[in-house]
């Protein structure tokens, strides 16, 4: 039977930006479920709970250490200690299989990278010491031989670690017959169903026989939405999220990526979460898990619209750059076109404010779709007017 891996990466950020964006798509060919924590504030404790929830579901920690220390927590009990020492301390205390990636001393750095505080070093070298203790530690030197050892370490580590993973409900629903069949002969209910090393939740055998396939096809128009908690509800709510990502988020990708010639790590982790989320809501019917999963995949349109606004915005200023350069040697940029993106840096400005003055999702997706739209208008005039200079 196939399974996803969950895969937590954990590092300093500002200065292994490049690193955990390899090790991100190493995760990805190897056909599991990367996830990162750049999306979230380390420093908000509410935030926090959402870290070590991400960590519980994970099957796999990976931590990234290099010349930094990181941002240190100033108060409470793990006060002294870094963001990444406290997740490394706690995937350890709740049993997650911990791979440890460490950059070697013959690794060439710059100076931005190192760390400069000399308490901070300290803590750095003790942060390894402790990390490398009855574990094995892999070094390297570069982004891809990092990203080539984590391929590495992790496949091994799928291999000899027995781990819950996830499972499609496609596999699991064979099983479901059969042990339907059983329990309906022995006349009697069940709480869960162990499926080998992942429990299945259960109320009884009709949620057994019940269950659907975790790939959606979105169907007919169903009933409005009801109350939550009922089934209209649910599976309306449901409907939606992947209706959301077919018919919205999907498309937006093939965009970017055209575009950025890669998916930013944000997007990647968003999206995983997401279908993280329906995998146990299909598991377990729990309702806090599909608003999870919606809330997620909200949060990934809104990135994506911000992505390609600023790729726009960077078509934008590769035009101003080469105006002095071949077909535009001769030619200054139209006045519309400074104008133009001039608003639509005003019109990004305040969706960001707005942003971060707690708009709501609804509200705020529909305030970048029309920065976006904009942007897409911009950019559109610049196609125009390049093609007027050939």
């Amino acid at each position: 039977m196939d399974k996803k891996y969950q895969v937590f990466i954990s590092s300093t950020y500002t200065d292994l930006k490049r690193e955990r964006q390899k090790v991100c798509d190493a995760v990805l060919t190897l056909y599991q479920i990367p996830i990162g924590m750049e999306m979230f504030s380390a420093a908000d404790e509410e935030q926090w709970e959402i870290i070590q929830s991400h960590i519980d579901d994970s099957d796999f920690y990976v931590l990234i250490l290099g010349n930094r220390y990181g941002s240190v927590i100033e108060e409470g009990i793990d006060a002294g200690i870094s963001y990444t020492e406290k997740e490394f301390n706690y995937a350890v205390s709740v049993g997650v299989p911990v791979l440890v990636f460490i950059i070697s001393d013959t690794a060439p750095i710059t100076i931005d990278k190192v760390e400069k505080n000399p308490h901070s070093i300290e803590k750095l070298k003790a942060f390894k010491e402790r990390a490398s203790k009855g574990r094995e530690v892999v070094w390297w030197e570069n982004e891809d031989e990092l990203a080539t050892k984590v391929t590495a370490s992790l496949s091994k580590q799928i291999m000899r670690n027995k781990r819950p993973g996830w499972i499609r409900a496609t596999s699991i629903n064979q099983n479901k017959e059969k042990k339907v069949m059983l329990l309906s002969q022995e006349d009697h209910d069940i709480d869960c169903v162990p499926q080998n090393d992942t429990n299945v939740i259960c109320n009884g055998i009709d949620n057994i026989k019940n269950s659907v396939n975790s790939i959606h096809v979105v169907d007919d128009k169903k009933k409005d939405i009801g109350t939550s908690g009922t089934v209209d509800y649910l599976e309306t709510l449901e409907k939606n999220i992947y209706e959301q990502y077919n018919e919205v988020i999907h498309p937006l990708l093939v965009m970017l990526e055209v575009r950025n010639a890669e998916q930013p790590i944000e997007i990647i982790n968003e999206i995983s979460s997401t279908f993280g989320h329906l995998s146990k809501y299909k598991l377990t019917g729990n309702e806090s898990q599909l608003k999870n999963a919606f809330s997620h995949i909200a949060r990934a349109e809104i990135d994506i619209y911000k992505y390609l606004c600023v790729s726009i915005e960077d078509k934008f200023d590769t035009l101003i750059n080469n105006r002095k350069k071949s077909i535009f040697k001769t030619e200054r940029v139209p006045y519309i076109l400074l104008q133009q993106n001039k608003h639509a840096k005003e019109m990004l400005m305040s969706a960001r404010e707005a942003e971060i003055q707690g708009m709501n999702f609804d509200d705020l997706r529909v305030l970048y779709e029309n920065v976006l739209k904009y942007y897409m208008e911009l950019d559109e005039e610049m196609d125009r007017y390049v093609e007027s200079m050939v």
